[in-house]
């Protein structure tokens, strides 16, 4: 097919593409591309941006999606839109089945009728954190923040306290009270967390208006409030190791 593969409208590589996709067809899909051809990937649920550029990155790159979709039964496309005058396709997806609440692609064409640039922003289930059993290695800071959140919300006592170790020292002042409390280590950070769960007694006012993860700087930047509770405010800004364990927690809060 390759050799007879030479589209001169942007709608007969899209049929070409939409086809392979459907199929995942890795080999069919790679027609539409070249060394030139640059993808952007947005994953929402790792909160890391990734870019492919030449063939061997894009196929890596379907390879890698193709598997993430082992079933299209619920793949649909609620938006297509083909524009052949400004060489351009605005897609809009998603395969709920599978954990892809909903995603965002578009495709600009060169003069050849190859996708040159393809920017894709995708919405997902966060993955199931996995069991506590010696198996949980987060290999970024949002994978790490990831249970942090679902383990704060839930007051999983265990689940929280994979986030860290000997090294972690979580420091907590009261505005109120006007003392700071030094945690370190696993024994103390896990009393903190004891006595943290029993005042959040009901999480029905529990807000954070502010939830910045920075992977560049290993940093987690929350801001919360609990005022059913006589959390008043309360901001942590979390530092992670490199093995994205938390380091170092500052914990500021007026709390009555």
């Amino acid at each position: 097919m390759s050799e007879s593969y030479s589209p001169t409208t942007v709608q007969q590589a899209w049929d070409n593409h939409f086809a392979a996709f459907g199929a995942q067809d890795v080999d069919k899909i790679l027609l539409d591309y070249d060394e030139t051809s640059v993808i952007r990937k947005y994953d929402s649920s790792t909160g890391k941006t990734d870019e492919f550029k030449g063939l061997e990155a894009v196929r890596g790159m379907f390879t890698a999606l193709f598997k993430d979709l082992p079933d299209i039964s619920t793949l649909a496309a609620p938006e297509i839109t083909v524009e052949e005058g400004q060489r351009q396709v605005f897609l809009v997806w998603k395969a709920p089945g599978v954990g892809f609440e909903h995603a965002t692609d578009t495709f600009l064409f060169g003069p050849d009728m190859k996708i040159k640039r393809q920017n894709i922003m995708a919405v997902r289930k966060p993955k199931p954190t996995p069991p506590v059993d010696g198996a949980y290695s987060p290999q970024n800071v949002q994978e790490a923040w990831d249970n942090h959140f679902s383990a704060f919300g839930a007051q999983d006592l265990d689940k929280i306290m994979l986030d860290y170790n000997e090294n972690s020292i979580v420091r907590v002042h009261n505005t109120v009270a006007g003392d700071t409390k030094v945690n370190q280590g696993t024994t103390k950070i896990r009393e903190m967390f004891t006595w943290l769960f029993k005042e959040l007694h009901d999480l029905s006012t529990l807000k954070a208006p502010v939830n910045l993860v920075e992977e560049d700087a290993k940093q987690v930047w929350l801001v919360w409030e609990c005022k059913g509770c006589g959390f008043e405010s309360a901001t942590d800004t979390f530092v992670f190791g490199d093995d994205f364990k938390v380091l170092r927690q500052n914990i500021v809060c007026a709390k009555k």
